[in-house]
C-alpha cells in the first residue's frame, strides 16, 4: 500500500496504512482468486469509523466478483477495466 504525502505526515500516512492494511486482511478471503488491487484513500479515512472503511473494502471485494464474474461468463479476459 502506498499513501502520497497530500495526506499527511508520516505519522498520518501510517496510520491511514496500517488501517487500510487491516481491513483488506480481515476480508481477503472473500476474493476466490488472486487480483491486483488499488485503493486510493482520502485524508477523511483518518477519522472515519473502522467498520465504515471495513464496508468499503467489502463493497469493492463484491464489485471486483461481480466484474470477474460477468467477464468469465462473456468469455473475455477480465482486466479490471469497465
Amino acid at each position: 500500500m502506498t499513501v502520497g504525502r497530500v495526506l499527511g505526515g508520516a505519522v498520518d500516512r501510517n496510520r491511514i496504512k496500517r488501517r487500510m492494511r487491516e481491513a483488506v486482511r480481515l476480508h481477503l478471503a472473500d476474493l476466490p482468486f488472486a487480483v491486483d488491487v488499488v485503493f486510493n484513500p482520502r485524508k477523511n479515512i483518518l477519522h472515519t469509523e473502522f467498520v465504515d472503511i471495513e464496508q468499503e473494502v467489502v463493497r469493492a471485494f463484491q464489485a471486483i466478483c461481480k466484474h470477474m464474474d460477468s467477464a468469465a461468463k462473456q468469455g473475455k479476459p477480465a482486466t479490471g477495466q469497465s
